[in-house]
């Protein structure tokens, strides 16, 4: 079983992964209880599969970027449930899921709002779901940076859900909350950053 974990923003994703391909999911857009739905979803997504958590191959979380408090609650949730086994922890990037989601033909970015006029963007070439590049940015330097990027890349979709402040980007929205639990379930089958138990106090969000 693989179990992967994403309460990096205001959506919070869950999926379980078993044997035989099946996918258990749960979701919550409910961003103040992140820390609830953590503990009531392993719940019922353990008493769902009908088995233990010691069954686990392997678990998944976002370290970011996003909400510290939401990454900080995901990343001790799953330490706690594997510590003291050997079941390693696979770090994700938060803003790899959406991008995966919105498929893998064409040059994405997707960006999320940090704070103020300030935004978490990551950029994704063709057929790759890892980032080639992750910038925290303030406004001005984001729509320099974009301009940039939809010269050199043709077909440049652009992903995020601020269109108060960047509607003249014309964003597209996030794919929908079953496309990001399928793409979270993905990404947390590879292989590169694998954590094992002795390793993981030098995870932080």
């Amino acid at each position: 079983m693989i179990l992967a974990i994403d309460v990096s923003h205001r959506i919070g994703l869950m999926s379980l992964e078993l044997e035989d391909g099946r996918i258990l999911s749960l979701s919550s857009d409910k961003p103040r209880e992140h820390l609830e739905f953590l503990q009531s979803g392993l719940v019922r997504l353990e008493a769902e599969s009908g088995l233990k958590w010691a069954s686990l191959k392997r678990t998944a979380v976002t370290l970011g970027p996003g909400s510290f408090t939401g990454l900080r609650v995901g990343l001790a949730t799953l330490k706690g449930l594997i510590f003291g086994t050997d079941i390693p922890l696979l770090p994700l990037s938060s803003l790899s899921i959406p991008a995966l989601a919105a498929g893998l033909d064409t040059p994405r970015v997707v960006i999320r709002r940090a704070r103020i006029q300030t935004y978490w963007t990551g950029f994704f070439e063709p057929g790759e779901s890892a980032t080639q590049e992750e910038y925290l940015l303030e406004e001005a330097d984001l729509l320099h940076r974009l301009a940039t990027l939809r010269t050199a890349r043709p077909g440049l979709i652009i992903l995020g859900d601020a269109q108060d402040a960047l509607g003249e980007l014309d964003l597209q929205p996030e794919p929908g909350r079953d496309r990001q639990i399928a793409a979270l379930a993905e990404l947390a089958k590879g292989n590169r950053g694998l954590v094992s138990d002795a390793d993981l106090d030098l995870l932080l969000p």
